[in-house]
């Protein structure tokens, strides 16, 4: 047990200052919270009878010494995964700054308004960052704006857009997504389906020149056996213009 506590303590002391007050800091915490908690505990519930029998108090046991040991042990490897966490998270905020900036500078303020981000990932020295258009807060699934930015330098090495400043529809829908529930229903003659989700976006049709864009419900539907399809039914006269299958 001597030989336990003299590792965990020069574990601490190798540490930064500022870590080491850390997790002193913590340790007092976790110490104080034990020996309270072991007191209390010792109580019993019904408060009358502990007034009327002091006898009748049972103390427990100890928190067992090595296995409180061991809980800290673990605790202090733990902080420099924790540390090292908190970095990458860090850095992907600056990461996403700079890919603000280089979209509001070289598209403008009004593009960047109009992304959400899909994804961002590290592969070796570059940052990969994906972003989707939306239209009056609708998600624009074939419209993106990729970027890559060089992990060193801290700068954007290079850009491509899909991105379409023309688009002019409107966004109340015709039919109700119960109605496009019907529609594949009917379709796929099938009155044992799943719907799992239901949800308006703007479809584009890459098929024409110019590009065409319509309101649609996106559905995803599961059906026997175990077919996994989506949909998408115009929200305005309830055609079906596309559908795929995960399963194929």
């Amino acid at each position: 047990m001597e030989k336990k506590i003299i590792q965990n303590i020069k574990k601490i002391q190798e540490k930064p200052e500022e870590e080491k007050m850390r997790i002193v800091w913590f340790m007092s915490i976790f110490f104080m919270i034990l020996i309270i908690g072991g007191w209390f505990s010792s109580f019993q519930n019904d408060e009358k009878d502990t007034q009327n029998d002091i006898n009748n108090i049972k103390l427990l046991p100890f928190p067992d010494i090595e296995t409180e040991l061991s809980s800290i042990d673990t605790m202090v490897e733990k902080i420099d995964d924790i540390k090292t966490d908190a970095i990458g998270s860090n850095e992907q905020i600056e990461i996403e700054e700079i890919a603000r900036l280089y979209i509001k500078k070289e598209l403008s303020e009004e593009v960047y308004n109009n992304l959400r981000i899909k994804q961002i990932k590290k592969q070796e020295s570059n940052w990969h960052l994906e972003y989707q258009q939306i239209y009056k807060d609708l998600l624009i699934e074939e419209n993106i704006v990729s970027l890559i930015v060089n992990d060193s330098e801290k700068k954007v090495t290079d850009i491509t857009s899909s991105y379409d400043n023309d688009i002019n529809i409107k966004i109340i829908p015709n039919i109700e997504v119960e109605e496009a529930h019907e529609i594949i229903t009917t379709k796929l003659k099938n009155d044992n389906l799943e719907f799992k989700i239901s949800s308006l976006v703007i479809y584009k049709n890459i098929l024409t020149n110019p590009a065409e864009y319509y309101l649609t419900w996106n559905i995803n539907v599961i059906s026997e056996p175990f077919q996994n399809d989506y949909y998408y039914i115009d929200a305005e006269d309830g055609e079906v213009l596309h559908y795929y299958s995960l399963d194929k």
